[in-house]
């Protein structure tokens, strides 16, 4: 679209990460023909490896997956895949969700960052081109 000589696109390559994060090495269980979403919060399970939260009243969370992880299994079985989640600096709180749904509420924005030590951060796509 061009309006006075400015050309708007619409960038689709957000990351999580606002820079300056640090990462802890682990992994997580992907199940059959499921993705876990860039932007999932994440616990740690009592076997120490990542999982998903499902109830932010209930869990407590430690950190952020920064990319999508599907399970590319061709044999349809879940499997353990090798992550780099996000434990600490400014995240896009757009990009967070818990079981799919994005967070919104503010005293879960609070949880967050008080428990990953994750900052979630308003952004705005804003690019142009002249």
């Amino acid at each position: 679209m061009s309006r006075g000589g400015i050309r708007s696109q619409t960038v689709e390559n957000k990351a999580v990460g606002l820079g300056g994060n640090e990462f802890e090495t682990g992994s997580i269980i992907v199940q059959a023909g499921a993705t876990i979403p860039a932007g999932a919060v994440l616990k740690r399970g009592y076997s120490g490896i990542f999982e998903l939260v499902t109830n932010l009243a209930s869990d407590t969370p430690v950190a952020i997956n920064p990319f999508d992880i599907p399970n590319t299994d061709p044999t349809g079985h879940g499997i353990q895949a090798s992550m780099r989640a996000i434990i600490f600096g400014r995240v896009r709180a757009d990009m967070l969700n818990i079981n799919g749904n994005p967070v919104t509420a503010p005293k879960d924005f609070d949880k967050i960052r008080a428990n990953t030590l994750c900052i979630p951060i308003a952004t705005n796509d804003i690019s142009f081109t002249e």
